[in-house]
């Protein structure tokens, strides 16, 4: 094959075509919201993004626990009457854990005052809402990768986005400042739901009743390890990336984590919406070649090929001109920003590689084994806070948690790859290798 017919046969793949759906869809939605924030950052304080990280740090704590995990078990079944059940299943927790959410409501101004951030708790109510609506978009966006639906799941990372940032603008403009952030963020979630629970349902061609809770035991057990396992996992790797903000904001204040959770927004947010496109397609293409006994390592070997070869010359870029583009888009008081953003590049470039391929530990069910993974990090990722704040100095801190948080995911970049090769071993002949 001539490189010309092989670059088209490649680009013609369905891969290509499903992860350029969802990849387009989340850089025009993360364009979208670095395009507001040159506006942003000059209507609301530091403080204010502070607060935001703060909340949304919470409710992804909650929005973890809503579906037990159950949204990857709607991928695994041949049968879509299992996956069903297995949607159900995830339904049925989100509504209890929506539940205790509002539960929670009256003891807002102690939840507050643990953090220091006593702005907090007139917000508080609207977390219930923000777990229950975005829970839900767990749910669907796993039922549309089931069914190949990759343009509904595109559009909602595109409306969410477009709302988001006109709320925020919009709040900001009429002076809405405090509390204005976290308000766009609830109201942007539950409308772009909404908006795509209706398409939903004319596309598959279903009642709002269908998708009420149906109670399954058996799908339930089935497909335990989610909940026994990859949710501790999933909890375990949230709560550890969002340990400067838990551990950090009641000794440096909201301005200071303001600055570290605008890099996080500038940087890992368009890393994780590409993780997350390219998981998503990955996951489906290897789980059904799993289940037809067939090879899946020159998938992992052409994926990891292809990132070492773009990824690294664009990261020097971004070191070298970083403070002038921060200032630029920012604007002068958000110098700070910069810096951190060149502390994560090695951690940026280490999630690139780890973070679309670790589904290979569902297939494989090697929940277990990436407990203690995750743990891991959480323990090494705390102890370079805690240094820092020890020191008294919020960049050793950051610093310490970006280097850790490198060597961790590098080091699963090599297990992934191992559990693939040793998966290709149990093929029994060539044959199967397609």
């Amino acid at each position: 094959m001539t490189p010309t017919r092989k670059y088209k046969a490649i680009m013609g793949s369905e891969f290509v075509r499903n992860s350029a759906k969802l990849l387009s869809a989340g850089v025009i939605a993360q364009a979208i919201g670095i395009l507001i924030y040159p506006v942003l950052t000059r209507i609301y304080a530091p403080e204010d993004f502070g607060l935001l990280n703060l909340f949304q740090s919470i409710a992804g704590v909650l929005i973890i626990l809503s579906t037990a995990e159950y949204q990857y078990a709607i991928l695994l079944p041949k049968e879509e009457d299992q996956a069903k059940k297995c949607l159900h299943v995830g339904t049925t927790v989100l509504i209890g854990t929506f539940a205790l959410c509002a539960l929670s409501i009256p003891f807002a101004q102690p939840i507050a005052q643990q953090f220091n951030a006593p702005e907090l708790a007139q917000w508080y109510w609207t977390l219930p809402l923000l777990v229950l609506f975005s829970g839900g978009w767990s749910l669907l966006n796993y039922w549309h990768t089931r069914n190949k639906n990759y343009t509904l799941a595109s559009t909602y990372q595109i409306s969410k986005s477009l709302l988001n940032a006109g709320l925020k603008w919009g709040l900001g403009i009429i002076g809405f400042i405090k509390g204005g952030l976290i308000v766009a963020t609830v109201v942007s979630a539950i409308l772009a739901f909404l908006l795509n629970l209706v398409r939903s349902m004319r596309k598959y061609k279903c009642r709002l009743t269908s998708l009420l809770p149906k109670p399954d035991k058996q799908a339930a057990v089935t497909y335990q390890n989610f909940p026994k396992f990859a949710l501790p996992r999933t909890l375990f790797n949230y709560v550890s990336a969002n340990l400067p903000f838990f551990l950090l904001t009641p000794f440096f204040g909201l301005e200071e984590t303001g600055f570290f959770g605008m890099a996080i927004t500038l940087a890992y947010t368009p890393i994780s919406l590409i993780n997350g496109s390219i998981y998503q397609v990955l996951f489906q293409q290897v789980s059904e070649k799993v289940n037809n006994r067939r090879s899946i390592i020159g998938t992992f070997r052409n994926f990891y090929r292809r990132i070492c070869l773009v990824v690294p010359p664009i990261g020097i870029l971004l070191f070298i001109f970083l403070p002038f583009l921060t200032k630029l888009l920012l604007g002068e008081a958000w110098d700070t920003t910069a810096d951190y953003i060149r502390m994560m590049l090695p951690w940026l470039f280490a999630s690139l590689l780890a973070g679309p391929t670790c589904f290979i530990t569902d297939i494989f069910m090697k929940q277990k084994e990436t407990l203690y993974v995750e743990f891991t990090l959480l323990i090494v990722r705390a102890a370079s806070l805690i240094y820092g704040i020890m020191t008294h100095d919020i960049h050793v801190a950051i610093l310490g948690f970006c280097g850790a948080t490198f060597l961790v995911f590098s080091a699963q970049v090599f297990w992934f790859y191992s559990i693939a090769k040793k998966y290709e071993s149990t093929l029994p002949d060539e044959s199967e290798k397609v």
